[in-house]
């Protein structure tokens, strides 16, 4: 499939999500959620864990702003509905955001950025940011170790909590080293210089991306009806 057209999809899921009624809302929000962590990966890098670690700590953030009255030392029913519809709207943004990381190859980001002629610095950021969030998860777990042989106590969560400050220098040192090489290799391929660049992957339209717009396509219809939409 065209990684137009799964942008077209996600587009399509979360707007779908956020125009529902209830309880359509928090069906479409559920079913894309385990959808997004059921789905086999593409990409090489597997994120649903830190996706549920992230999802789980934003909806008790927003337990604890919203959904507390602490002058009454009680639950908010207020505050639990203005969490509810927090939490759908950063459910419905983590699973549309999870499947395109799973589902969507590097290769195919780029030669679609490529083919929308997107700035190369921007594309430049852009990888920059995808490039960085595996590798300083994989970056903290080897200097973490190295502090354990070196006699820093990291047993349960708290121990490593506290061991972390203290490798932040080496972790972040590490990482700013390796991406001023990549700088480099980067100048030294003429990537500033202006021009048509290439790519060794050429999109193609399938009957799959014909599909996927059609369905599309019929979903926004149901959002302008109305049905079952508000």
């Amino acid at each position: 499939m065209h990684p137009a057209s799964r942008f077209l999809l996600a587009l399509c899921f979360l707007t779908a999500a956020l125009h529902a009624e209830m309880p359509f809302n928090y069906l479409i929000v559920a079913s894309g959620l385990l959808y997004s962590f059921w789905v086999s990966c593409r990409s090489g890098f597997n994120p649903a864990k830190v996706f549920a670690k992230m999802l789980c700590l934003a909806l008790f953030m927003l337990f604890l702003i919203h959904g507390l009255d602490y002058h009454a030392r009680a639950a908010s029913m207020k505050g639990l509905k203005i969490m509810g519809e927090a939490g759908l709207r950063f459910a419905s943004l983590f699973a549309a955001t999870l499947w395109l990381v799973k589902r969507t190859k590097k290769e195919e980001l780029f030669a679609l950025m490529l083919a929308l002629k997107i700035p190369m610095p921007v594309t430049v950021l852009i990888f920059r940011a995808i490039w960085f969030v595996p590798h300083i998860s994989k970056r903290i777990k080897d200097v973490l170790l190295a502090h354990s042989l070196r006699g820093v106590k990291s047993t349960n969560f708290f121990r490593r909590f506290l061991a972390l400050p203290a490798a932040l220098y080496a972790i972040f040192s590490s990482m700013l080293l390796e991406i001023c090489d990549s700088s480099v290799t980067l100048l030294s391929k003429g990537i500033w210089i202006e021009g048509k660049k290439s790519s060794l992957l050429t999109l193609q339209w399938s009957y799959k991306d014909f599909l996927a717009a059609a369905a599309c396509l019929f979903v926004f219809i149901l959002i302008l009806k109305g049905y079952p939409f508000a």
